[in-house]
């Protein structure tokens, strides 16, 4: 697996280990924005250890922007931009709390891809199961579209961990959420 802390407790140095090969990837596609979830800031279960900040060092993108959407006294974990263009109005938001899950939440920017043209961007980490409420990934991106409504009309790039399966059941699946 590429991703740094999972299972929760791993050394110091298999989450750098980690972080360095998240980072070959990258600049083997050397893409121009890159949106990242589950982005632990200074955990216990990391070894303290920022995680964007780390793969910056690596990648080196001059604008960055990170959303902390949970946090307690042994784990901090967000959603993050890094880009090779300006971002402006950036904004982090979160999702009420959905039991068993820990807080998500979502990172918006608009990124100035050339003089004067923008592009929204988000970064959204939704709900995995929500044991109170099924429909909490419909509740939750139609949060993100009220906040992308607030938005000049410009193009839009929604990526991130939608938590959704191929064959989801009805009003949970991206694909319905988007076709409605």
């Amino acid at each position: 697996t590429k991703t740094p802390v999972w299972p929760v407790f791993v050394s110091k140095e298999k989450v750098l280990e980690n972080i360095r090969a998240i980072a070959e990837l990258i600049q083997e596609y050397n893409p121009d924005v890159v949106t990242l979830q589950e982005v632990d800031k200074n955990s216990w279960s990391n070894g303290r250890i920022d995680e964007l900040q780390e793969l910056n060092k690596i990648l080196g993108f001059p604008y960055s922007l990170y959303g902390n959407h949970f946090h307690t006294p042994f784990a901090t974990f967000g959603t993050a931009i890094l880009s090779k263009f300006p971002l402006y109005n950036t904004a982090s938001y979160r999702f009420p709390v959905a039991f068993p899950t820990p807080r998500k939440g979502y990172v918006l920017a608009e990124v100035e891809v050339s003089s004067g043209k923008r592009i929204l961007l988000s970064s959204i980490h939704t709900t995995w199961i929500n044991m109170l409420y099924p429909n909490t990934r419909s509740l939750q991106l139609r949060q993100v579209l009220k906040k992308v409504k607030m938005h000049t009309p410009m193009p839009m790039i929604m990526s991130g961990d939608f938590n959704d399966r191929i064959h989801g059941s009805k009003n949970t699946r991206m694909v319905d959420f988007i076709e409605k």
